[in-house]
């Protein structure tokens, strides 16, 4: 799990990727966290705020405005015309939220807000194998001359759960050498 805006735009793309250009990001409360922190580490710092939500603030000055403009139009991006509304709209404690503002040089009208909240982006059980990539049934018994490599028994490597993006590729070519060594080993 990491964080995004939604489970359909994660924190990727034109829209979703828009989380990491706050120019602050804010809790209900109205006080400053995750700046500047590794992206791995904002789930558990989201987890630990009101409602388990972080709101990431804009003003006009966004050198993405195109991009919150688009969000704003897809229904994912709040666009506001003060900070007092941006408060009353988001549920954020408005002196709090203006005080930060100000320390972070947010003051060019219009403002935008995205909501910030954990996510579960992805999951792939895969088929089960063993220590060999051999495949193995419900009752963890080989099932003979089967192999699985790569993204397939990805899961396996994880405890049953797909993590991350990005880490398939080396887990593929490991399991794919252990498989065709195997498999040759009991063609000999």
């Amino acid at each position: 799990m990491l964080s995004g805006i939604n489970p359909s735009l994660g924190y990727y793309g034109p829209i979703g990727g828009a989380v990491w250009s706050a120019q602050m990001t804010v809790n209900a409360e109205g006080e400053r966290f995750m700046d500047k922190k590794f992206y791995g580490d904002t789930l558990a710092l989201l987890v630990e705020q009101t409602n388990s939500c972080g709101y990431g603030i804009y003003d006009a000055s966004n050198e993405i405005v195109d991009r919150l403009e688009a969000g704003v139009e897809a229904g994912v991006v709040a666009k506001y015309d003060n900070l007092d509304d941006l408060a009353s709209g988001q549920g954020i404690d408005a002196d709090a939220l203006k005080k930060q503002a100000e320390s972070a040089d947010i003051k060019s009208a219009p403002f935008y807000c995205i909501q910030r909240k954990p996510l579960f982006i992805g999951s792939i059980p895969g088929i089960k194998v063993d220590e060999h990539c051999r495949v193995v049934n419900g009752v963890g018994e080989e099932i003979g001359n089967l192999y699985a490599a790569g993204e397939v028994m990805y899961a396996n490597v994880f405890d049953g759960t797909y993590p991350a993006s990005g880490s398939g590729v080396g887990t593929s070519c490991y399991t794919g050498a252990i498989s065709a060594r195997d498999a040759l080993a009991a063609l000999a």
